[in-house]
């Protein structure tokens, strides 16, 4: 057992030096590790580190880091076949870590006690299997959606976003069904979180090789402003065993959509360049992982 330690501080935590985190990390650390650090100025860092892990021997991979972090390490495994080949595990150091929620991590500031969980979750050993999914060719393990109008342009607000939002004419197709409506945006659902612990349902499961789908009608932006609040709270925008007249939503291995406007899909709460201005998607289980979880 030997684990690579990739680490992409994230902005919240620029203020503790690379030598505390490490320290902190390596305190009660039982297992023979090796540490590599992200350069956020070398666009190519965390690649870099990837391939020369893939060349050694380890047979895990910690990500210190945030979901955008997860995501394009398992963008660079599936790419090269790899996902099998390693357990994954997360300390949760990003700007949502809504992932790391379902592997037994709770939302929070406290650094230490998240780094001490991750550190007893790496000796208790405990493996889940994760699905993958993918959106045409990019892959995503937590969600992927549209509803932001060019979130590669710089953040305006969450009321100005939302005011931003216009209905896209979409036809979706699953299972030799199809449906036509206007929706403000839409979520392909891997895991239950997304956007920092809003939720559309609590019954998303990471393990069962389906995805929910939600698509949010063309209501008023007072009624999805509420929802949003709610779901700060909390509260899932949408109840399970009852009908939703603001969201349509299904639950499928693979789904596709064409719309007659161009919308961004983000994944992993990121922006992904192949998918900025589209018009036709396809969401499908694309593979399984395994991540130590603490849970």
């Amino acid at each position: 057992m030997r684990a690579a330690f990739l680490i992409n501080i994230s902005s919240r935590w620029k203020k503790t030096p690379p030598a505390k985190l490490t320290q902190l990390i390596q305190r009660n650390l039982t297992i023979p590790s090796e540490f590599f650090m992200v350069d956020r100025t070398q666009p190519h860092s965390l690649e870099n580190h990837l391939t020369e892990i893939a060349k050694s021997d380890f047979d895990r991979i910690i990500v210190a880091a945030g979901d955008g972090t997860i995501n394009r390490v398992i963008n660079f495994l599936a790419l090269r076949g790899l996902l099998e080949s390693f357990i994954l595990g997360v300390i949760p150091m990003g700007t949502c870590n809504d992932f790391a929620k379902i592997l037994g991590f709770r939302k929070g500031p406290l650094l230490q006690r998240n780094i001490q969980l991750a550190i007893e979750t790496i000796a208790k050993n405990i493996v889940r299997e994760i699905s993958v999914a993918k959106v045409n060719d990019h892959y995503f393990i937590n969600n992927a959606g549209f509803g932001r109008r060019n979130p590669a342009h710089r953040k305006r607000g969450p009321i100005s976003d939302l005011r931003a939002m216009k209905p896209v004419p979409t036809t979706i197709t699953w299972d030799n069904q199809s449906l036509r409506g206007s929706f403000l945006m839409m979520l392909a659902a891997n895991a239950p979180y997304f956007s920092n612990g809003l939720h559309f349902s609590k019954d998303s499961d990471p393990t069962d090789g389906i995805l929910e789908f939600f698509f949010v009608k063309n209501i008023s932006k007072f009624r999805l402003l509420t929802k949003l609040f709610l779901g700060v709270r909390g509260f899932a925008l949408t109840r399970k065993h009852r009908s939703d007249s603001a969201v349509w939503k299904t639950k499928t291995s693979e789904l596709n959509i064409k719309t007659e406007m161009p919308v961004w899909i983000m994944a992993d709460g990121e922006v992904v360049p192949s998918l900025s201005e589209i018009r036709e998607a396809r969401f499908s289980v694309a593979g399984r992982c395994r991540f130590l979880t603490a849970k």
